[in-house]
């Protein structure tokens, strides 16, 4: 075979294996694009791009953008295609000074000397508190009386702390309230009452008066009169058996005086409760039996004067 020949078979050789490739790979993906200067990439198999990508990738086939700003975010593109991602947010600048517990001070943050909170130590202060803080979330006390000890909440939250302890010499004062084993009594517009008391050992001295001279507001009530112990404080000690309580533990000797035929003498200071005191005396005025201070034996309003007073030691509890 002459040269020519060889050259010529070498070619057409060359031509089968580039046809018989182009058809064992498929249509080429750049030429068979839809439209010029789409490209089509294959569906069957990985893509590389070993020259890299150059311009712009914010845009979709659509013409809409690819990456949209949200709020607070700005999108800068480069000549290179490349994106730049921005927050227009500013940092939160906390208000006041260093361990100042944050709130919400007329829309911006706020801050105060007067309510800190030191992260180190776990302390909080603050300078005023209003409401009541005796509860805890769980509804239990979170101040609690122990022994020796009476906690008394007022209305504005706050919380007297009374000692009961034992040994105590000093005396204490309180307010005791006049009731009755029917309807309470109602003092006169003007009066005086007070109790003094003090504990030493599981012994109370109870000192009480009440005194008018005019009974312009008042009311009897209905049945016997009874006087409370101080608030935190109980008897054991037996109580008499209503209308005359003769049966009671005496505990002391009273005195009752009254512009009223009869009044004046002894009158012996009786339990009625556990928390309770009755007066129980003697008409001297007849040979009746005995008679227990109330509604009707020299009441509350029966006269214009009216002064009534113990002294009482009462074993408490």
């Amino acid at each position: 075979m002459s040269r020519e020949s060889s050259l010529d078979q070498i070619e057409t050789d060359r031509v089968v294996a580039e046809q018989q490739a182009s058809a064992e790979r498929g249509p080429d993906p750049v030429l068979a694009a839809p439209n010029p200067g789409v490209i089509v990439l294959p569906s069957d198999g990985p893509s590389s791009f070993p020259l890299g990508l150059s311009g712009s990738l914010t845009r979709l086939a659509t013409g809409e953008d690819y990456l949209v700003a949200g709020t607070n975010v700005v999108l800068s593109t480069g000549s290179n295609g490349s994106i730049t991602i921005s927050s227009t947010a500013g940092v939160p600048v906390p208000g006041g000074a260093d361990t100042e517990v944050q709130f919400n001070d007329g829309g911006t943050f706020g801050g105060s000397s007067n309510f800190t909170f030191n992260s180190a130590t776990n302390t909080l202060r603050v300078t005023n508190l209003s409401g009541s803080l005796t509860n805890l979330a769980n509804g239990t006390a979170f101040l609690r009386g122990g022994t020796g000890v009476l906690l008394v909440t007022g209305a504005n939250g706050s919380v007297t702390i009374t000692s009961t302890a034992t040994n105590e010499t000093s005396w204490f004062s309180y307010t005791p309230a006049v009731t009755a084993t029917t309807t309470s009594p109602t003092l006169p517009t003007v009066h005086n009452i007070y109790g003094k008391y003090a504990v030493q050992g599981k012994m109370m001295t109870l000192m009480f008066s009440l005194s008018y001279e005019a009974s312009a507001g008042s009311s009897a009530g209905s049945g016997t009169y009874k006087i409370s112990l101080p608030p935190g404080f109980s008897t054991s000690l037996t109580a008499g058996t209503p209308p005359k309580y003769v049966d009671g533990t005496h505990v002391g000797m009273s005195a009752l005086l009254a512009d009223v035929a009869g009044s004046g003498g002894g009158w012996s200071v009786v339990p009625d409760t556990a928390t309770t005191l009755v007066l129980v005396g003697q008409d001297l005025s007849s040979v009746s039996q005995p008679l227990a201070w109330g509604s009707g034996n020299f009441y509350i309003g029966q006269t214009q004067n009216l002064r009534v007073s113990f002294i009482a030691t009462i074993p408490v509890v």
